[in-house]
């Protein structure tokens, strides 16, 4: 009676799968290193430019008769946002994932979901200007709208 070897046909088999499984995990793993890292670039150039302080996490959004609040990171960070005389709320949104550029000139707050971003300018020259390079530096449309002021209280959870 003769016998036939099945272990070096699956051989090959074994080869192919490994191939496919650690192609796709290179694949994959590529994709995740490049999309965080550009989105991040703009709002760390915006944080150097406007010698602010970079936030990140998800951000709820409050609007009042005078002003918003943004509620960053669960709570972590508030920044009260106190509006111009009879201008319109900015239409911010809350966010799942953002990034929050806070400064003496102002606020500037990305949605990562979408890239759109929201600049929030103190209505002074310096903060206008400063504020004005910083848009330079994004590569999507923005909105701008200028504030009176900004309070930024830190939560202290235990």
């Amino acid at each position: 009676m003769k016998h036939r070897n099945l272990k070096i046909a699956g051989i090959p088999l074994l080869a192919a799968v490994i191939a496919v499984i650690t192609g796709a995990a290179v694949l994959f793993s590529c994709k995740k290193s490049i999309a965080p890292s550009a989105a991040k670039n703009d709002m760390t150039a915006i944080e150097k430019l406007t010698g602010g302080h970079l936030l990140t996490g998800p951000v709820t959004v409050e609007t009042g008769n005078e002003g918003l609040l943004l509620n960053v990171n669960n709570g972590a960070t508030q920044i009260l946002v106190l509006r111009t005389a009879g201008s319109a709320p900015a239409p911010l949104h809350n966010m799942a994932a953002a990034q929050v550029v806070v400064s003496a000139h102002g606020v500037a707050v990305k949605d990562l979901a979408s890239n759109q971003v929201f600049f929030l300018t103190n209505n002074d020259g310096q903060s206008i200007a400063n504020f004005s390079k910083a848009q330079s530096l994004i590569k999507t449309p923005a909105y701008n709208d200028r504030i009176i002021g900004t309070t930024v209280v830190q939560s202290k959870k235990s």
